[in-house]
């Protein structure tokens, strides 16, 4: 384990302290070191099991690599990860393929290791399964990386016969499958997992930070397209908001494993008070929701609401504007059946009078990754699926 290198704004540039301030007590200390306000983010890896295979989704770092702006990264020689795998009762030779998110050196770096100074695969026996645009474009940046990250991790893989280069929306079996996600990088790809009417998703670095739900609009330093990367990371969260289906994050910390849940904003009809709730059915016992959006009143003990977000919010002209902890001003589109977006906030249903507007995402309230199982989308396939975290570290 390694201390946090970076604060908030240094990962993500849109990040701001008035942003922050109302979630410091959910991301102290868990994702936000007290002692050097720097944010804490695990490396992981995966390991599914399925009726037919081993299947390893993405590989952390990896021993003996060179990294010129990591330096506790640096030739590491630390044999936990393959010690975890062994603890879960896998050699390395049984894994029958490895899936790549992408090609980015915290993902991909134990596909290869040093011996007799040659790199070699780890997985002598998997395929690696990597999207086709994904290594192209690593094979392209590989002049300007001093990392050499495609010369040490994914060339030896390719020179060795075990690279097998697919579509993003390849599909192994009913079971796994890849589901296009670019943005941090070209060819990025999120693992879909389905068994026994369970949907799951690995969602390698589509995002890196539970805020990034909060907030789907702030990139990370390292997304090659900012703006799609925004864009998929909306996608996404719309998709998988509400309906059980279980996401499995890269760099959350524990636990990184959950479901993500979004608030609810109530709407009293002729009020111009709202309240953000944590229950979707919260409301008065006579029927309409109780009034604590004004900025400065607190919701009562036990009212089921969150004290970190709070607002008020009017109608004018078929739009619905928000004012928020922190200044924040949003403005949304309230349309019956439709989306309703904010900059950086999402709420699942808008309630007015009787009128329920369906829509998807992330708001106020935190953390919105919770742990625990659920049933979700995805696609068909009943045999039966376990995955198991494997490596982790702080980087970040």
């Amino acid at each position: 384990m390694c201390d946090p290198l970076r604060t908030p704004s240094e990962w993500f540039p849109d990040c701001t302290d008035e942003a922050l301030e109302p979630h410091l007590h959910w991301l102290t200390p868990r994702l936000i070191s007290p002692v050097t306000g720097r944010l804490i983010l695990p490396i992981q890896s995966f390991l599914v099991r399925t009726g037919h295979h081993i299947i390893l989704v993405d590989s952390c770092v990896g021993n003996d690599k060179t990294f010129a702006y990591f330096p506790h990264w640096h030739r590491r020689n630390d044999g936990t990860f393959l010690e975890r795998l062994a603890n879960a009762g896998v050699a390395p030779e049984q894994i029958d393929y490895v899936l790549c998110t992408h090609l980015h050196v915290d993902h991909c770096g134990w596909n290869t290791r040093l011996v007799d100074g040659r790199w070699i695969p780890t997985f002598p026996n998997a395929r690696y399964i990597m999207a086709r645009r994904e290594l192209e474009a690593a094979q392209a940046a590989s002049g300007d990386d001093e990392e050499r990250t495609y010369d040490v991790n994914v060339l030896p893989i390719v020179e060795a016969g075990r690279a097998v280069l697919v579509d993003m929306d390849y599909e192994l079996d009913g079971e796994v499958w890849l589901e296009p996600t670019p943005g941090h990088t070209p060819g990025h790809v999120a693992i879909g997992l389905k068994s026994r009417g369970v949907g799951a998703v690995f969602s390698g670095d589509l995002m890196h930070w539970p805020m990034q739900c909060i907030y789907p609009d702030w990139s990370f330093r390292y997304d090659t397209d900012p703006d799609q990367a925004r864009r998929t990371r909306w996608a996404f969260l719309e998709a998988c908001s509400d309906n059980g289906r279980i996401v499995m994050t890269s760099h959350f910390p524990l636990p990184s494993v959950g479901t993500i849940s979004t608030p609810v904003i109530i709407l009293v009809r002729g009020s111009p008070a709202a309240v953000i709730a944590e229950d979707a059915d919260y409301a008065n016992p006579n029927g309409g929701a109780a009034p604590y959006g004004n900025l400065t009143q607190r919701p009562p003990s036990g009212a089921g609401l969150p004290l970190v977000w709070r607002c008020q919010s009017a109608i004018f002209g078929g739009f619905l504007h928000l004012a928020g902890g922190g200044g924040l001003g949003v403005r949304v589109l309230l349309t019956r059946g439709g989306l309703l977006r904010a900059a950086g906030l999402l709420a699942r249903r808008a309630i007015l009078g009787r009128v329920r507007v369906r829509a998807a995402g992330g708001g106020g309230v935190s953390p919105l990754i919770s742990a625990g199982r659920g049933r979700g989308c995805g696609r068909g396939g009943s045999a039966r699926s376990s995955a198991c975290r494997l490596g982790k570290g702080k980087p970040g």
